[in-house]
């Protein structure tokens, strides 16, 4: 689903699943201004203003440009709460084309590109770049960064050990962290991709790399509880892939049940996984790939003994070899990457990075991507003929070129799947596909035709039933 970040039509309408609610839409631009209305005719100029505007449920869609506002000694403040059904959603208009630029800010005038201390907020699509400390610091519930690029932070000498990419407080719970791109970030040995502090926190998609500490730092200071941390690349960073810290020196105490899936740990400083100090129970790492680690592959006590309490963890099935990366700035697999289908099956992870679905039958991919580069892309589908609103045929024919999963889905315009009768892995050949009688609500809906990398969408207007008028 590249495309989506292209195509208005998508966006608009295929991007939000997941989303329960909508409320108002607020617009912002650099040629915009405080005083107008904050439509797309008339846009507010900041995104703070417009977000002084918004209630539980309403969405700011920004347009490109540089937005440099801050509060003094936070950064962007995003301090407003939306609910679980209802979040406040701050979306690019383009996928990095909304840059928040903290260049030229002190750490004491600025300490973050943005600080998110409210609950229920979505943040999507955005560059966050150059800030004097942590590009993104999280203390809040149920948020969900997605989609966005975070680098070149924490390079400010007074800043302490405050230079993470993304810093998540103690205070943090339930916190998503999806599709993210987390790069060059940092001073020195402390400053990390991500530093994870809160309970019940879902990482999953993202790449980080070149990061000067480790690629991921988990640390228990008030204790960590269910993080989850799923299909992500992690290379190259200054020191270990992950570390899982339990912090006891500074009153912390254990991580438990912490889920460590389908990653990629390779190339970095010093070890791919380890523990400093690592205490807690019911931990598990699974089907990782972790190669060409300075240090090694796995070491629970690279800081010395393990932490009070002792530490229990399940380690199976990881893979040694090289992850194949297209190249050292391309974190795509090669055809041939033991990567490739060699991940758990988790249903809480249904994309890659760029958007493509993961599917069980072909099997998941471990890594932020799920297919390999050289053949990501099938050659165009040919043939098809019928695939259009109101049809009276009520035939679906295409020609597969390459075997490839196939969906067939009709989507409201929340992005919810309404239907799907084509959900399967299909071998090359001429296919006719009969759609069935069941029948739609009178309604506005997208249809999506999906041969792998393949999509055709289209709105279709009064759609009355899939029988009498059009492909379902």
């Amino acid at each position: 689903m590249r495309a989506c970040f292209m195509s208005g039509l998508c966006m608009v309408f295929l991007s939000g699943a997941g989303l329960q609610a909508i409320g108002a839409g607020y617009y912002v631009s650099t040629t915009g201004s405080n005083s107008n209305a904050g439509t797309p005719a008339a846009p507010f100029l900041t995104i703070a203003y417009a977000y002084s505007k918004a209630l539980a449920g309403d969405t700011i869609l920004v347009q490109p440009g540089n937005y440099t506002e801050y509060a003094a000694g936070w950064g962007l403040h995003l301090n407003k709460s939306g609910t679980a059904s209802a979040p406040i959603t701050l979306k690019s208009v383009q996928r990095g084309g909304a840059i928040i630029d903290a260049s030229g800010a002190t750490y004491a005038q600025r300490g973050y590109g943005v600080y998110l201390d409210g609950s229920h907020n979505v943040m999507d699509g955005f560059k966050i770049n150059t800030s004097p400390g942590a590009g993104l610091r999280v203390d809040g519930t149920g948020n969900k960064i997605t989609n966005n690029e975070i680098c070149k932070g924490g390079l400010d000498t007074g800043n302490g050990q405050n230079g993470s990419g993304i810093f998540e407080g103690t205070s943090g719970l339930q916190n998503t962290y999806a599709q993210n791109y987390i790069h060059d970030n940092g001073r020195n040995n402390y400053d990390h991709g991500l530093y994870l502090c809160g309970d019940n926190t879902t990482m999953l998609n993202n790449i980080v790399v070149r990061n000067t500490g480790a690629g991921i730092q988990v640390a228990g200071y008030k204790g960590v509880e269910n993080i989850h941390i799923y299909n992500n690349t992690v290379a190259y960073n200054g020191s270990r892939g992950i570390v899982l810290w339990a912090a006891q020196e500074d009153g912390g105490t254990t991580i438990d049940s912490a889920q460590i899936y389908n990653n990629i740990f390779a190339f970095n400083g010093t070890d791919g996984i380890d523990g400093c100090g690592p205490a807690g129970t019911s931990n598990v790492v699974s089907n990782n790939i972790v190669y060409g680690n300075s240090n090694g592959k796995v070491n629970w006590l690279a800081c010395g003994a393990l932490g009070s309490g002792g530490f229990s963890v399940t380690l199976t099935d990881t893979i040694t070899h090289n992850p194949l990366f297209v190249s050292a700035t391309d974190y795509h697999l090669q055809s041939g990457s033991p990567g490739i289908g060699a991940g758990l099956t988790l249903l809480s992870v249904t994309m890659d990075f760029d958007g493509n679905a993961r599917s069980a039958v072909t099997g998941y991919d471990i890594g932020a991507y799920q297919m390999p580069k050289a053949t990501a892309a099938l050659p165009p589908i040919s043939g098809i003929k019928s695939f259009r609103c109101n049809t009276t045929a009520n035939v679906i024919n295409y020609v597969l070129p390459k075997p490839c999963f196939v969906s067939i889905k009709y989507y409201d315009l929340l992005g919810r799947t309404v239907c799907s009768f084509v959900n399967n892995f299909q071998a090359a050949g001429n296919y006719s596909i009969k759609l069935p009688g069941a029948s739609l609500a009178r309604n506005v809906y997208v249809r999506e035709f999906r041969a792998g990398d393949f999509v055709v969408k289209e709105l279709c207007p009064n759609s009355r039933s899939p029988s009498a008028n059009s492909a379902r």
